[in-house]
């Protein structure tokens, strides 16, 4: 299986769920992602391998990749950047989104891709030593982290939006 990760970081983390959807046990996994994205696949089922690619690596960068990934022909693509490379690999099936409507959820645009009766929320995959660094950031609470930025305005909410969610979130 190839997961093609999106570039953008956040994406990548709302496809996560949709990867732990089609993800069967047996599965050799290959992530192409970011170096940022690179720690978030550490511990996931599977995994191979993982090739970095940055966001911003020229159209020769990407093209050496292809060459490398086109040597295999996965069962399973899973395309998350949704371009012209990703398409053109040796799949049995492959998977990409489509233009969904306008104010709709990125994970129920991958629920829809795969055909999910449910919304495929993001998973991350913890090791020992993500564990470990957690709880030696609070060793004695709970902790919760919240991603307040975005690339750009569309993808930004308000504070007051992030702080509502940040309070409901530790009552309960």
């Amino acid at each position: 299986m190839l997961f093609l990760a999106p570039a953008d970081l956040g994406e990548t983390v709302l496809a996560t769920g949709a990867l732990a959807h089609v993800l069967n046990d047996g599965d050799e996994l290959t992530i192409v992602c970011t170096p940022e994205a690179a720690p978030l696949f550490r511990a996931a089922p599977g995994l191979a391998r993982v090739r970095r690619v940055a966001a911003n690596a020229g159209i020769a960068a990407r093209w050496r990749e292809w060459m490398n990934l086109a040597r295999t022909r996965f069962d399973v693509v899973i395309d998350a950047r949704g371009g012209v490379l990703g398409g053109a690999l040796p799949a049995g099936r492959r998977v990409a989104l489509t233009s969904g409507p306008m104010l709709r959820h990125r994970v129920e645009d991958w629920s829809e891709a795969l055909g999910a009766t449910r919304a495929l929320s993001p998973l991350l995959w913890l090791d020992e030593a993500a564990r470990g660094a957690a709880a030696a950031m609070t060793p004695d609470a709970a902790l919760l982290v919240l991603a307040p930025g975005g690339v750009s305005d569309a993808k930004r909410w308000p504070a007051e939006r992030f702080a509502a969610i940040a309070r409901r979130l530790a009552t309960g």
